[in-house]
């Protein structure tokens, strides 16, 4: 009911003229509409799309001695809304009681390539950003080893000697 009268004190700013049976030529400031209410066709589509007569319809209904009232569609009575609204809501048991169709389960859409180069350098983890334990120590920073080759490294007192070239099947010889 707002828009409607919205739309009526917009429509008392408009002219009408008659062009024919039930047609009318409304003009709003610079603007001309065409409105046909015997088909209930209006050039800009306000009643098409909200089922409320626009400013232009009203005025030719007016000018008609026809109530525009009357004329808003009837999913706006109150009957249409006691008739929605007259059956009870029934409460609906949790998920795991529906029955599901296999044939109806959505799935994820499928991967689709991106547009342009792709990455070449790899993204590290959260975890991986973390500094290790230990202070970040590595073979060849450590001041505490000495290297005595490839692989071989000389480690303080209580660190045992690691070879990594050597396989463990010539350890068995």
């Amino acid at each position: 009911m707002e828009l409607f009268t919205d739309y009526n004190m917009i429509a008392h700013c408009c002219e009408v003229k008659s062009n024919g049976d039930q047609g009318y030529e409304v003009v709003e400031g610079e603007d001309i509409h065409m409105v046909h209410l015997g088909r209930k066709k209006f050039t800009c589509r306000t009643w098409d799309l909200t089922g409320i007569s626009c400013p232009h319809a009203i005025k030719a209904y007016i000018h008609d001695k026809q109530e525009p009232k009357n004329h808003v569609n009837w999913w706006y009575s109150k009957e249409a809304y006691m008739l929605v609204y007259m059956h009870k809501i029934q409460p609906v048991r949790g998920s795991k009681f529906w029955k599901v169709d296999p044939a109806h389960a959505m799935e994820p859409p499928k991967i689709q390539k991106m547009v342009g180069r792709p990455k070449v350098k790899r993204t590290g983890e959260k975890i991986e950003s973390r500094k290790r334990e230990g202070g970040g120590h590595n073979q060849r920073k450590c001041p505490l080893t000495k290297s005595i080759g490839p692989g071989l490294h000389v480690a303080p007192l209580n660190v045992a000697v690691v070879d990594t070239d050597r396989d463990e099947s010539e350890e068995d010889e």
